[in-house]
């Protein structure tokens, strides 16, 4: 299933951050779930990077290493315009 987010956070210099769920009707609404630069789909000469603000399409899953081990995660993660 495709939620859309907003960035709240990402360091592009760590590679990760936050992106709150606006998605409506989910218990996962409003809150914020790690993202990995991993899981960026970029174009072939794009840079794996994202802005504070911009609105973004994801799944969720979960992490399977790290501190964060087991819990939510965004998966697949594109511009909302693809």
């Amino acid at each position: 299933m495709s939620l859309i987010g907003s960035v709240k956070f990402f360091d592009t210099k760590k590679g990760w951050g936050f992106i709150t769920v606006l998605t409506q009707d989910l218990p996962q609404s409003n809150s914020e779930v790690f993202v990995h630069f991993s899981q960026l789909n970029v174009s072939e000469d794009g840079f794996k990077r994202l802005y504070p603000g911009e609105y973004v399409s994801f799944s969720l899953g979960k992490s399977t290493s790290g501190p964060k081990k087991g819990q939510d995660t965004c998966i697949d993660v594109s511009g909302v315009m693809g």
